[in-house]
């Protein structure tokens, strides 16, 4: 009989269970939009220190200051600057990170599929790099 009432909680919990993870899942992608999106206001606000900050620690020991990787950033990706329009596509975990496929319209109306790498830290999530997808090679 006692194993009928565990299995029977079981039962009733897994559900419960799946459902928070879900949950969990869900706030995490909302938190990767922030993060991509957060980033994007500061360069458009022009506050390279607040860009620096949404990058990873990786990152932020490879350019050194947050003037040398904003001139990266608008040598090799002026488009994530000033957007005109940014649309989050899928999104795929990796191990501990979390590639993440968005859809950038420029102010001139070009549009890039880029993929942002996110990594969690103790603040929440951090870009670890933004590759540029071919054309043809996403889903959205």
């Amino acid at each position: 009989m006692r194993f009928l009432k565990i299995l029977a909680i079981v039962a009733v919990m897994n559900p419960l269970v799946a459902q928070a993870q879900v949950g969990d899942q869900a706030r995490a992608y909302g938190a990767l939009e922030r993060t991509v999106l957060g980033q994007m206001e500061a360069f458009r606000d022009g506050d390279l220190t607040a860009a620096f900050e949404f990058a990873s620690d990786d990152i932020q020991r490879y350019f050194g200051s947050p003037e040398v990787f904003g001139m990266m950033v608008a040598r090799g990706f002026s488009m994530v600057v000033d957007p005109e329009d940014v649309t989050f596509l899928d999104n795929r975990p990796e191990g501990r990170s979390v590639w993440q496929k968005v859809l950038v319209k420029s102010k001139s109306g070009e549009s890039f599929v880029l993929d942002y790498e996110l990594v969690p830290d103790s603040e929440g999530w951090k870009i670890n790099a933004v590759l540029p997808v071919p054309a043809g090679g996403f889903a959205a």
